[in-house]
């Protein structure tokens, strides 16, 4: 995956999620990518899910781009700081 379709996704998310934060990690040795968000309340909504389906099946699958999971993280670099 290049950075052009990854910023599409990314995009395609901020629109409906504009706070999240995303990021794409990949896996050298097996060619896997992985699109990691640190929310799990939106990662479990059927509205993310249903964003994500949309995603693989009009961006990712014409292009033949299989190996892309949609994953949550707990990784702190990716918490968003609110102010006091």
């Amino acid at each position: 995956m290049n950075d052009q379709i990854f910023t599409i996704i990314q995009k395609k998310i901020l629109s409906v999620f504009p706070t999240l934060r995303v990021i794409l990690t990949n896996d050298a040795s097996d060619g896997d990518f992985f699109i990691e968000i640190n929310d799990a309340e939106i990662y479990n909504s059927i509205e993310y899910q249903n964003l994500v389906m949309e995603i693989k099946t009009n961006i990712l699958w014409p292009l033949q781009i299989n190996q892309t999971f949609f994953v949550i993280t707990s990784k702190e670099e990716y918490a968003i700081p609110f102010p006091l």
